[in-house]
Formats: C-alpha cells, sequence, structure tokens
C-alpha cells in the first residue's frame, strides 16, 4: 500500500499492527491501553472453543486479539499525531486505493454523509441496515442473528475505514469492551462488533457492490 499511496500523492503514516507471536506483545498492548488490563485470553479463548460457538477450527484466538489491538492502535495514532485534523482515514496494508480515491471520499463527505455520523466503512460485504443516499447504509444491528455471537453475520469489512477524529475516543469507550467481551468471542472482529453497537453510535457503509462519487 505504501507505493500505491506514493503514486497517488497521498501522504500518510504507517502504523504497525501488533504481532501476538512476538514473546511480550499481548502484555505490551495492555500497557499501551489497547486491551483491557482485565481481558483474560485463556478464559476467552475457551469460551470460543465451546461448541455454540464454534471457532476452534479457527485455532488459537490470538491472531485475531492482536487484529483488534492493531485497529485500535491506527485510531489512537490519529488522536496523538492530528488531533486538530476533522477527518481520519484508516486503512488496511493489503488494498488498493482507485485514482480518483480521494475525489470520490470527498464528494461522499459533503453531498452524502448525514451530520451525526462517526464511522463509515469505505466497504462493506453483507451490509444490514437502512438505505440513506445511493452508496450509504445506516448501519443497524441484525436482531436476526444472537446478542452472544455479537450479531455476527453481517456487515463485513474494515478494508477502509474512514473516521471523525475528535469521535474516535467516544467510539471506542463502548466499542472496545464489546470487542473485548470475553463471554462473546465473536465480538472480537472489531467489523461485526462495531456493527453490534450501531444503535449506540452512528456507524454508515459503503456496500461492497456500490462506488461512491
Amino acid at each position: 500500500i505504501t507505493k500505491r499511496l506514493n503514486q497517488l500523492d497521498i501522504p500518510f503514516t504507517f502504523v504497525w499492527g501488533v504481532d501476538m507471536r512476538q514473546p511480550t506483545a499481548f502484555q505490551d498492548a495492555v500497557a499501551e491501553g489497547l486491551i483491557p488490563d482485565s481481558y483474560d485470553v485463556k478464559k476467552a479463548q475457551e469460551e470460543a472453543g465451546k461448541a455454540k460457538n464454534d471457532m476452534n477450527r479457527f485455532g488459537s484466538i490470538m491472531g485475531t486479539v492482536g487484529c483488534a489491538a492493531g485497529h485500535f492502535r491506527a485510531q489512537r495514532r490519529a488522536l496523538t499525531d492530528s488531533p486538530s485534523r476533522p477527518l481520519t482515514v484508516v486503512l488496511e496494508d493489503d488494498v488498493s486505493p482507485e485514482e480518483d480515491f480521494v475525489p470520490r471520499l470527498w464528494s461522499m463527505v459533503k453531498t452524502e454523509l448525514p451530520c451525526d455520523w462517526q464511522a463509515v466503512s469505505l466497504s462493506s460485504r453483507c451490509p444490514f441496515g437502512k438505505c440513506v443516499t445511493q452508496h450509504l447504509t445506516r448501519v443497524l444491528p441484525d436482531v436476526n442473528e444472537p446478542a452472544w455471537r455479537c450479531r455476527h453475520g453481517v456487515n463485513y469489512g474494515f478494508q477502509g475505514m474512514l473516521y471523525r477524529t475528535h469521535e474516535i475516543e467516544n467510539l471506542q469507550r463502548i466499542w472496545r469492551p464489546v470487542v473485548f467481551d470475553m463471554e462473546r468471542p465473536h465480538c472480537l472482529d472489531v467489523d461485526v462488533a462495531l456493527a453490534s453497537i450501531s444503535d449506540q453510535v452512528s456507524f454508515y457503509a459503503v456496500p461492497s457492490v456500490q462506488v461512491p462519487g
């Protein structure tokens, strides 16, 4: 992604993820405030292994824990490095923005996003919610999916996220405890967790079949 952003002349800051294969990575993430110090990963793993969750086939949850911590690190980096900038875009390292990414994004912000928005998924698979414009869905919790599974099954996708910078702290205050709920290991998927609390926060999404602009 570094090469592609340079080609498009888009300034960026690279934020390293959290590699749980490193010996002290978990403790370091807790010390950094990315993971609650009350989070018992052993207990969460045991819960994940129960038949109702059926997560043992994926192996250890540590990779997902690290992924969640990495997302929160990137958001916090925006707060520390650029608190005065109104918008924050977080892209995963395997995306390749189109040539007109910036003008299309800016067009969506100016002409389609409602005033109350806090976060936007720029490419959401299996979106669930209410269509509010030609390209945007107001994400809502899917009550057809059980709460203990974190409403899992819809609104996948964090390849690109747009945040109101000053709302990041408020989002994390509600969002992080849900992600690291040991009784609900499916919530470790940050995209699913955010969708599950979309009745408490203003979360919008561009369905992956749509192209804003």
